[in-house]
């Protein structure tokens, strides 16, 4: 299906069954992302839980298995990270070397970065790719929601 009808699908169940509207801002983000969800989800309920990391504002709070990967020595990994992450060029080629880089110097596995680094910015251990996350979120909404994953366990 185009990604275009699917989000049209996709905003009129958000509106019909979850009592959510969908806002410009937000629709333009999920159609960055849409052809990497719709690869995940089988059903518009799917597709709207994947979304959720869009489409619920600040502080995102992890669920159960995203908390479990937000350990204090996760969460010191990413406050290390952000200071790389301050001054990457924004795009997924980019932020995906830079982690990579950064995982290598700390000499630790991607997966050791990238699934706390998930967790912190969508609240859960499944979503689009992590660095496709990352660009549609933008910098700004990025740092802050890794700021909000540290601050809560301070």
């Amino acid at each position: 299906m185009a990604d275009e009808i699917l989000l049209e699908r996709l905003a009129d169940y958000a509106a019909t069954q979850q009592d959510t509207e969908i806002d410009p801002r937000r629709r333009a983000m999920l159609a960055r992302v849409m052809p990497a969800m719709k690869e995940r989800a089988k059903t518009l309920a799917e597709l709207f839980d994947m979304a959720g990391f869009i489409l619920k504002d600040r502080p995102i709070e992890p669920d159960e298995k995203a908390a479990r990967q937000l350990s204090e020595e996760a969460l010191e990994t990413l406050s290390r990270l952000t200071v790389r992450l301050r001054h990457a060029s924004w795009n997924t080629t980019d932020l995906e070397a830079e982690t990579r880089a950064f995982a290598e110097a700390e000499g630790l596995k991607l997966g050791r970065v990238a699934q706390p680094l998930r967790a912190a910015l969508t609240g859960r251990t499944v979503s689009p790719p992590v660095f496709d996350v990352m660009a549609t979120l933008g910098r700004e909404e990025c740092l802050a929601r890794i700021a909000d994953a540290v601050g809560r366990a301070a």
